[in-house]
């Protein structure tokens, strides 16, 4: 099996909010009751994480022909989001969206009409200049919600919440997340946890699984 090399302490979504943000990321989590930290709102660019990983490529005909997904909605958490496909840059480094209101499929794991694994769809928790994103509503995410992920088929696949969980970024448990086995479902990862200034990065990820019902 390939893999990519040193991808970004799992996607590693170190992103962050500029110091000019600071104000405009406040008066976002107030206004929807986020409960997104003040601590993670202010560092000055944007961080990738540091901790080497190895994050699955697939290649199988299962993958390489299966649809795309184009939007994830997750009404209880108010994200509505487009999707575009993602791979790994020239570091072996897992690409994120640059716009927080952007989220990205690794394309070269499972997709929504794959008859395993797991589709995984990450974003950023908030960008210099653009504030907290609505990935940042994983957090508060609760058991049993129902997200949707369309595809470019226009096809609708509905998934159920069935963990939500807070996990340091060195001990994430990259082959379960990025797997390829077992019952088709859906992962969402975004950045939390303290904010270290100096590393430029996050210290968690959030990472929410649901299983497909339709």
């Amino acid at each position: 099996m390939a893999t990519a090399l040193a991808a970004t302490s799992l996607l590693l979504l170190g992103a962050c909010a500029s110091a000019d943000a600071n104000e405009t990321a406040a008066a976002v989590i107030e206004d929807a009751e986020s409960h997104v930290e003040q601590a993670e709102v202010g560092a000055d660019r944007q961080s990738l994480g540091i901790s080497p990983i190895d994050i699955p490529i697939a290649r199988d005909v299962d993958s390489v022909l299966a649809l795309a997904p184009t939007r994830v909605v997750f009404p209880s958490q108010g994200i509505d989001m487009e999707v575009i496909d993602v791979g790994v840059d020239s570091d072996n480094l897992l690409i994120i969206p640059e716009s927080i209101y952007t989220a990205g499929w690794y394309r070269e794991g499972s997709a929504p009409a794959s008859d395993r694994g797991a589709t995984v769809i990450s974003a950023h928790v908030d960008m210099p200049i653009q504030g907290v994103g609505p990935f940042a509503a994983l957090r508060d995410a609760e058991i049993g919600a129902e997200v949707t992920v369309r595809d470019a088929a226009g096809e609708s696949h509905v998934y159920r919440v069935i963990s939500v969980e807070r996990i340091p970024k060195a001990e994430v448990p990259v082959d379960r997340v990025f797997t390829r086995s077992g019952q088709p479902h859906l992962v969402l990862i975004t950045c939390g946890g303290s904010f270290d200034v100096n590393a430029q990065s996050y210290s968690d990820n959030y990472i929410v699984t649901a299983e497909k019902v339709s």
